[in-house]
């Protein structure tokens, strides 16, 4: 596309029954003309645009006549996706420069990996392609696609846009957790006193260093929106604000696995808890795969606990395969070590048979409990055996003596779940089973030992993967 030049709405099949694609996009364009109150030239698609001046004093004067609403903003994205998919997730932009007379620059910001989510944006935030006149009149005229509190409480899980932190109805109550890149915390609605787990991605002021954080981002919210199972936690929203890239997800966990299974409080009763752990983390692991997702980093520390419920969550590294998630891939990715898979260790092809290793890694925690030891003893004796390392897939050696000590212990019911974790530890990727036969093993050995919650004997909608 050629600077200037407005980009023409194409489609094999109209959306309109006898309207022509000249017609809808005049429609498209006078529905955002209307909001603005603005005249248009239909025939020579010349429009009379706001200044940038009278774009700030209507911002400073708070008038919300120019703010177009979250279902406003939908039916522009519908009517741009019939005739250009990728222009459906950036109608906020796309309304934007049209506001400020740049539409020609609209494909090219798409290339540049920017969309919706990024608003509302800095300076320093918007891709460089924009000149700094652009840049400024840009800035001044998001504010019209921005989220209005009034549009939080619509029913739909649709993203959110906030100009300013006093805008947003969610009071922090307790940190939950943190890493290098997001924190997550308790907070309770001010809207309807519910409360959520709100994870905060931090967004950098430049729109290089944002860029890898940003994909994660959307990455993790995509499979989220798509996903709906027992154990798994639920997409409650998503909003962007000037400093964080935000979902809320419910429940909010009393802790993770990690935490769990190192407390030595009630032990008896979490033991009765753990041994469920099995086969329903099991069968979470198989919805994924089922639906051509694969974790990719699973640990104890991203399972969590909210009473006798177990649920898998962080898919920030999460990959959505276009084949099944049992497809190979290859190349760097960030890891667990402690935790990750020989092949992913070793920067090789991988497939969902690596989250099958990252699983048996859990398991082998949770029969320890079982065993009457701690996770803490089982680091102690890798640290004394073998190479000494602290990983399962470059210590082998202790890896096998620590089994070899547990199959010796009471009770020696937990020796099912061992042995399910030894073959799910095999070295060769291709010897460990699949996710949906281990889940079948499973259920087989609960019909009188109860390793898997009754959520999860059965076949149920829960084990039906997404489609779409």
């Amino acid at each position: 596309m050629t600077p200037g030049q407005q980009p023409l709405l194409t489609s094999s099949k109209p959306i309109f029954s006898q309207r022509t694609e000249e017609q809808v996009y005049n429609e498209i364009n006078e529905y955002i003309y209307q909001k603005i109150k603005r005249p248009v030239d239909m025939d020579t698609r010349s429009h009379c645009w706001k200044s940038a001046q009278e774009i700030e004093l209507s911002a400073k004067a708070g008038l919300e006549c120019s703010r177009f609403s979250e279902s406003e903003i939908l039916q522009i994205s519908d009517r741009l996706g019939d005739f250009e998919k990728r222009w459906s997730t950036v109608a906020r932009t796309y309304i934007i420069l049209h506001f400020i007379n740049h539409i020609d620059m609209l494909d090219n910001i798409i290339e540049f990996d920017f969309n919706d989510y990024w608003l509302p944006a800095s300076q320093g935030q918007l891709p460089g392609l924009l000149n700094p006149a652009a840049r400024t009149e840009f800035l001044r005229a998001q504010h019209v696609v921005l989220t209005k509190v009034t549009d939080l409480i619509d029913g739909c899980r649709n993203h959110k846009h906030f100009a300013d932190h006093e805008q947003i109805p969610f009071e922090p109550i307790s940190l939950l957790g943190f890493g290098g890149f997001a924190q997550v915390e308790k907070v309770v609605c001010k809207l309807d006193g519910n409360e959520y787990a709100r994870k905060r991605i931090r967004r950098d002021i430049s729109f290089k260093k944002t860029r890898t954080s940003m994909k994660s981002f959307i990455t993790e919210l995509d499979i989220l929106k798509k996903l709906d199972h027992h154990h798994i936690v639920k997409l409650v929203g998503s909003y962007t604000d000037p400093s964080y890239l935000v979902l809320l997800m419910s429940p909010v966990a009393d802790c993770n696995l990690a935490d769990y299974i190192a407390n030595d409080v009630a032990l008896l009763q979490k033991k009765r808890h753990v041994s469920t752990f099995f086969g329903c983390l099991a069968s979470a692991i198989a919805y994924l795969h089922r639906s051509g997702i694969r974790h990719k980093d699973i640990k104890p520390q991203n399972v969590l606990v909210k009473g006798d419920n177990v649920l898998l969550t962080d898919f920030g590294l999460s990959r959505i395969s276009h084949g099944t998630a049992h497809s190979t891939t290859d190349g760097l990715t960030a890891k667990s070590s402690r935790y990750c898979a020989p092949e992913v260790a070793n920067y090789e092809p991988r497939n969902s048979s690596s989250d099958i290793w990252s699983l048996g890694c859990i398991f082998v925690e949770m029969v320890t409990v079982l065993k009457d030891c701690t996770v803490k003893s089982m680091w102690e004796y890798f640290e004394s055996h073998g190479s000494g390392g602290l990983y399962y897939s470059d210590n082998l050696p202790a890896s096998k003596g620590w089994f070899q000590a547990l199959r010796s212990m009471e009770p020696k019911s937990a020796n099912d779940p061992l042995l399910w974790a030894e073959d799910m530890l095999q070295h060769e990727r291709h010897l460990r089973p699949t996710a949906q036969a281990l889940v079948k093993k499973i259920r087989y050995q609960s019909s009188y030992n109860a390793f898997c919650g009754s959520c999860c004997l059965g076949p149920s909608m829960t084990d039906t993967a997404i489609t779409g």
